[in-house]
């Protein structure tokens, strides 16, 4: 607040002077012009004497002169006055500012005591809640160890179970798939022994004077050896065809020394 007054004094004071300074300027600004025109007129370059031109301008002089030593008066004055009161305002000031920095001083001392009791209240406060969320988080962590513990000896005891759940299930199923396999293989090669497994062909010339082996005899046998001879006796004027059943290896009619061979060929798988 005392900063702020003198300020506002000096301001005031400045503007004063300014005033004062700018008053007596001015005025002497007015008589260099007067005094340059009697120059003129002293010179014949004017149309009035000095002396009429003094005797009409006097009482303006006189008035400027007295205004000037007023004006310098004043400013005297108040120089002397700003001084004096500037030079209280210094001692003023600076009673006030030792005054002013001792009681801030003692304000910090005592602010900081009040911070220093703030920070030892609260970094207790923080050890204890520390302390405390330590203590929760060990028991936390020794319930969660004991749940994972008991969840993992949970789940292995399920996975025990569904492994063999599993393995039984796929020895079943391999089982059944195994024997289907077998049944179809059965199956398979039921059908395929009743289907024509060995051929045989022998060709020779049934007649005499005949050449070219025109004449056959083919056998078709399945994997019983049950089938069928087929004999062509071919002829310069005509062709026979007959067949002769055959039951496990065994005609069931008499054979001609030719059908016999193509028979032994069959059975024996010679080709």
């Amino acid at each position: 607040m005392s900063e702020k007054l003198i300020s506002i004094f000096m301001v005031v004071v400045s503007l004063l002077v300014l005033y004062l300074s700018y008053k007596v300027i001015n005025t002497n600004h007015k008589l260099n012009r007067l005094s340059k025109r009697y120059d003129l007129l002293l010179r014949g370059r004017g149309e009035l004497k000095l002396e009429d031109l003094l005797k009409s301008h006097s009482k303006d002089l006189e008035i400027g002169v007295k205004k000037i030593k007023a004006l310098e008066y004043n400013y005297t004055k108040m120089s002397k006055e700003s001084k004096s009161n500037y030079t209280n305002l210094n001692k003023r000031l600076d009673n006030s500012n030792e005054e002013t920095v001792k009681m801030l001083q003692d304000k910090i001392q005592e602010e900081n005591s009040q911070l220093q009791a703030d920070f030892n209240s609260f970094n207790h406060t923080i050890n204890k809640r520390v302390e405390e969320l330590g203590s929760n988080l060990n028991e936390d962590i020794r319930q969660l160890e004991k749940t994972s513990f008991d969840s993992y000896k949970t789940l292995d005891d399920q996975y025990t179970d569904l492994k063999n759940k599993m393995d039984h299930k796929i020895k079943v199923e391999n089982e059944r798939i195994t024997d289907k396999i077998d049944r179809e293989i059965k199956n398979i090669r039921e059908n395929v022994s009743l289907s024509i497994q060995k051929v045989s062909l022998y060709k020779y010339d049934a007649l005499e004077n005949q050449s070219g082996n025109l004449s056959f005899s083919l056998v078709l046998l399945d994997g019983f050896n049950s089938g069928v001879i087929i004999t062509s006796i071919n002829g310069r004027d005509a062709s026979y065809t007959y067949s002769k059943e055959i039951k496990n290896g065994e005609p069931l009619a008499d054979l001609s020394p030719e059908e016999t061979k193509a028979l032994d060929k069959a059975v024996n798988n010679i080709l």
